[in-house]
């Protein structure tokens, strides 16, 4: 598989939590407007900043369009809002997406000049097998905070555990040691989970 290959929808942590517990990913929209929204990792940044500007807690979806399509989920490639390009087309699933269809799962976060078309890894099996360990830690942590960076996973139940309570970092050559250790001070420590 491909990069080019791979939808993408955007939500919370909590939401995902929320639909790893029900099996498939189902927002509110599905209800209202019957399909859910997804992207191309080209037309994500879009749809993130008219709806999401600012926030910094969202994460990317990357999910398997033949997985979607083995649940007999139908997407469509249809017009966005007016203000979109007339040319650009949005993949909406006509149904609930199954959770077995998300590939991985990435921290979504604005830059200066708000969201921008992400970095997607291909989502091979070496890239599935070593997300999947950060994938464990997030579906049980108490809560996550952004950080320059990325993201600090706290699980309150386990405080001096490091295993439990740690700093993910999207891309941890363009983020400063300095600054990695004032976010896990400031993230963790202040918490009263385990000292940096």
């Amino acid at each position: 598989m491909t990069v080019g290959t791979v939808l993408l929808h955007l939500c919370t942590p909590g939401e995902w939590r929320r639909w790893l517990g029900t099996g498939a990913v189902a927002p509110s929209s599905l209800d209202e407007v019957g399909f859910v929204h997804l992207s191309t990792p080209d037309q994500v940044a879009l749809p993130a900043q008219r709806l999401f500007a600012g926030r910094t807690d969202l994460v990317l979806l990357v999910l398997d369009p033949a997985r979607i399509d083995v649940a007999r989920v139908d997407v469509r490639w249809e017009p966005g809002v007016p203000t979109d390009p007339a040319s650009m087309r949005f993949p909406h699933a006509y149904g609930a997406v199954p959770a077995s269809a998300v590939l991985m799962v990435l921290p979504y976060r604005p830059g200066p000049d708000g969201f921008a078309a992400p970095e997607v890894p291909d989502p091979g099996a070496a890239a599935r097998a070593m997300g999947f360990e950060p994938s464990m830690l997030r579906r049980g942590a108490t809560a996550e905070e952004p950080v320059t960076g990325g993201v600090a996973v706290r699980t309150d139940a386990w405080p001096v555990s490091r295993m439990h309570n740690q700093l993910l970092l999207g891309r941890p050559d363009r983020t400063d040691p300095a600054t990695v250790l004032a976010e896990a001070d400031r993230a963790l420590t202040a918490h009263g989970l385990h000292p940096g």
